[in-house]
């Protein structure tokens, strides 16, 4: 109970300092968590700064294998998520900025443990599939125009969808 969810946001910036920032949101699913993601990326791109505004829970993650790798691996979304009062998964980002101050980067949702025990924080999802997990369909039928507009901004961004 509580649909938490939490946006876990990987950045290297140009001089290849590595951040790990989460965001935890405490009623995050439907569009809550798909519009908190747009806000914090665009922040991002605009100060090249992986912050969370102060008003959000914020855990910093250091010291972990996660800086390392090169896109955020499946196979340590379980114990990521593990690691924070979470009960409807939600999204992985790992994005770069380079000299240019240019920003790209990958994103995919993560279904969580009230929502498909077999597949709690296991794979990455669409953000379709994240939606019916996390019985929020409705979205597909009430908002038409909010899953091309997630799409859109997603291609602005140059954030590129994953899922397994």
């Amino acid at each position: 109970m509580g649909q938490r969810t939490q946006i876990i946001v990987r950045h290297t910036d140009a001089e290849g300092r590595t951040t790990v920032k989460v965001k935890h949101l405490q009623w995050g699913i439907g569009r809550i968590t798909p519009l908190h993601i747009m806000e914090h990326m665009n922040r991002l791109m605009l100060t090249g700064r992986n912050e969370v505004p102060d008003k959000f829970k914020e855990i910093e993650l250091t010291g972990d294998s996660l800086t390392e790798a090169v896109i955020v691996p499946t196979n340590v979304l379980p114990t990521l998520f593990s690691r924070f009062d979470n009960n409807n998964g939600g999204a992985a980002i790992d994005c770069r900025t380079d000299a240019n101050g240019h920003t790209t980067g990958t994103i995919g949702f993560v279904v969580g443990g009230e929502d498909d025990p077999k597949w709690a924080y296991r794979r990455f999802v669409s953000i379709e599939e994240w939606f019916r997990a996390t019985r929020e369909e409705r979205i597909l039928l009430e908002d038409p125009d909010f899953l091309p507009m997630w799409h859109a901004w997603c291609r602005w961004a140059e954030l590129d969808e994953i899922k397994d």
